[in-house]
């Protein structure tokens, strides 16, 4: 089924005329009025620094998402570096005791 509102195809619960939950929801939110505003999606395309890698844990200290161009491997890792200064200074300030 198609929402009447987005058009999108509604693949979960269907809620009243036929809405999806993200018109119905924005619906719900702004006293029975639709915000198209609220619903634009954007996209991102990344063409400078597509390359990233991901250091760390979450829950061990902070985890570091770089990004660079792999093919520029000593800028890259002078980046890396940087990170994980920025990331220990971090650390240092919210935890002194560490």
């Amino acid at each position: 089924m198609e929402c009447t509102i987005c058009k999108e195809q509604i693949m979960g619960e269907i809620f009243p005329e036929n809405q999806c939950y993200k018109c119905w929801r924005n619906i719900a939110a702004n006293n029975g009025n639709l915000m198209k505003d609220k619903m634009e999606n954007t996209q991102k395309i990344v063409t400078e620094n597509p390359d990233s890698i991901t250091i760390g844990s979450a829950t061990k200290g902070a985890q570091l998402k770089v990004y660079g161009d792999f093919s520029k491997l000593e800028e890259f890792k002078i980046k890396v570096d940087n990170s994980r200064a920025v990331r220990d200074y971090a650390n240092q300030i919210l935890n002194p005791q560490i």
